[in-house]
């Protein structure tokens, strides 16, 4: 029988593997259940937020997101989805100072994914 950490860590990893793929919708299961059984994992929270805000819920992204930061401050995920946020907002000088702080996310599917995102902003302003 799985351990709950041996169970949390698959159930992470299924949501990332769907997230890696921009299965927004299938990564929401396996992540919520996550977020059941351990809400204080920053990692669980950005990647729900991650979903969420793909998905277009931006109400549920930013309620992770901000629980992500709370546990973890400085997290690069997280304050780069906040920056994303700030971009829908027409606050570039919030999203470009986030930026600059904080840099980017290592991940290259979650890099092109966001700068797909800010491309798509900066069009709807034009």
């Amino acid at each position: 029988m799985p351990t709950a950490s041996r169970t949390l860590r698959n159930l992470v990893q299924q949501g990332s593997d769907f997230l890696k793929r921009q299965a927004w919708n299938e990564s929401i299961t396996p992540l919520l259940e996550a977020h059941r059984l351990q809400a204080n994992n920053p990692a669980v929270c950005f990647f729900l937020a991650l979903a969420y805000y793909a998905l277009g819920d931006l109400v549920k992204a930013k309620t992770y997101i901000k629980q992500g930061l709370d546990l973890n401050p400085k997290n690069t995920l997280g304050q780069n989805l906040l920056a994303l946020l700030a971009f829908r907002d027409n606050d570039l000088t919030t999203a470009i100072t986030l930026i600059d702080q904080y840099g980017m996310v290592e991940n290259h599917e979650i890099q092109a994914f966001f700068l797909f995102e800010v491309e798509r902003s900066l069009g709807e302003l034009e």
